[in-house]
């Protein structure tokens, strides 16, 4: 997956953002980071000044890549093995 893919102006991090954050001027900064040009690089660095925030969102965006991954295997005929005794 691309970085503009994964960027957080995406549904991904909008979502994560807006469901996961409590403290209304983290959403608001990290809100103005995605917006336009340079949003992925703007979020990175707004979110760097958080580390609890930053282990949250790296959870978070491991497990939307893996879903992603998971269905394009399964929309292209892939199966998972059985796992072996």
């Amino acid at each position: 997956m691309s970085e503009r893919e994964a960027a957080p102006g995406g549904t991904s991090s909008g979502s994560w953002g807006q469901q996961t954050i409590p403290q209304a001027d983290r959403r608001d900064m990290l809100e103005v980071a995605i917006t336009g040009r340079g949003a992925f690089r703007r979020f990175k660095d707004v979110i760097d000044r958080w580390p609890d925030e930053i282990e949250r969102w790296r959870v978070f965006s491991d497990e939307r890549r893996m879903g992603r991954a998971r269905e394009w295997l399964a929309a292209h005929g892939y199966r998972p093995a059985p796992k072996a005794r």
